[in-house]
């Protein structure tokens, strides 16, 4: 038997489920007329006998395609010779799966001494479950039942952190890859203060004497010289003598500055740099008040110098910091505690304003 004539009917006036396949063989010797006049017969019959609403009459043309008359509209429909199939149906393509979506957006700044922290949040709209992979540096620590990221980058980590969060459904994959800049951050007024019995530093005087705390760190206004600083104001008498709190190599003296300038800048003052790389900076010194020199290593409750009234100063005192390795802004002071004092301390283990202190053998 001669071969089939087979052409797939894509007409764009009709919904997709009217896709038509129609397969028939006509002798090619027969007049047009009398294939035309039979394929009309042959199609308004089939029509008696379905349940479709529509005829369908094909008349052969020029240029493989067929002129189609349906509903009583006439349009173009441009066949492909398939070799189709007996049942002459199409199956709709697989459904695309569609990827992970993250839908949370991190904060890419950080305190280096606060925590930081990102709550991940994934949809997925085929409803696949979404598996959460997680690259960041060590000291931010991921908890994989509350999809969260966080931690405290600390004084070792002050640069920018890369961070990369995978989203899989088992399918595709979606990434999230950020950078989080970690910065120099404020001081922690309320910080816990390391216990005194085992702190490296007593107080910078004389076994015996008593000293009032004039201006303690972090003050309320008016003070400003403190805030944001543990730095301490000793109240102290012109002259009193002055001990290193911790052992350590004098890195700087400067003494030739009078007392009683009231300007700031004109501090007479001694730095001691300690073993782990801090430093202890002593303010306010008298003039020509200095009792070691540039290199001299001291031993702890050796005497440096004595007190003054220089610089910017409101009556003889001593100002005492200590600055961590790295540093001399009010960011890297440190919260200390001293191993001989006799006198109070508040909740968080720190020295209270206007209390005194008594400096134990």
């Amino acid at each position: 038997m001669p071969p089939a004539i087979c052409a797939r009917l894509n007409l764009s006036l009709l919904p997709t489920s009217y896709s038509l396949i129609t397969r028939i063989w006509l002798p090619p010797a027969w007049p047009v007329w009398v294939r035309t006049r039979l394929l009309v017969s042959l199609t308004l019959a089939n029509h008696a006998q379905t349940t479709a609403q529509t005829a369908t009459t094909m008349i052969p043309t020029r240029r493989g395609q067929f002129r189609t008359l349906w509903g009583g509209c006439v349009c173009m429909a441009t066949f492909a010779m398939l070799g189709c199939s007996e049942g002459g149906t199409t199956n709709p393509p697989p459904p695309v799966n569609q990827p992970p979506v993250i839908t949370s957006t991190p904060s890419l700044t950080a305190d280096h001494v606060r925590e930081w922290l990102y709550d991940v949040a994934t949809s997925d709209i085929d409803g696949q479950p979404v598996e959460l992979l997680v690259s960041a540096p060590s000291w931010m620590n991921w908890d994989p039942g509350l999809q969260r990221l966080s931690g405290t980058a600390g004084w070792n980590n002050i640069r920018p952190a890369d961070v990369e969060i995978r989203a899989n459904d088992g399918i595709d994959t979606t990434t999230q890859a950020f950078t989080v800049d970690v910065r120099l951050g404020e001081i922690d007024c309320f910080a816990t203060f390391p216990a005194p019995a085992s702190s490296p530093y007593i107080l910078p005087w004389k076994v015996g004497e008593t000293h009032e705390v004039w201006i303690d760190h972090c003050p309320p206004a008016p003070f400003t010289n403190h805030q944001n600083w543990f730095a301490w104001d000793f109240r102290m008498l012109m002259r009193d003598t002055v001990v290193a709190a911790r052992a350590g190599t004098v890195t700087t003296v400067v003494e030739h500055f009078p007392d009683g300038t009231r300007t700031s800048g004109e501090e007479n003052l001694i730095y001691v740099r300690h073993v782990d790389g801090s430093m202890g900076f002593y303010v306010h010194f008298t003039q020509n008040g200095a009792l070691v020199q540039v290199g001299d290593v001291v031993a702890q409750g050796e005497p440096i110098g004595l007190a003054g009234d220089s610089g910017g100063s409101a009556g003889p005192h001593l100002h005492f910091v200590v600055f961590r390795a790295g540093g001399f802004t009010r960011q890297y002071s440190m919260p200390i505690s001293y191993s001989n004092l006799s006198g109070p301390l508040d909740g968080n283990g720190a020295l209270v304003l206007g209390a005194f202190y008594t400096a134990l053998p």
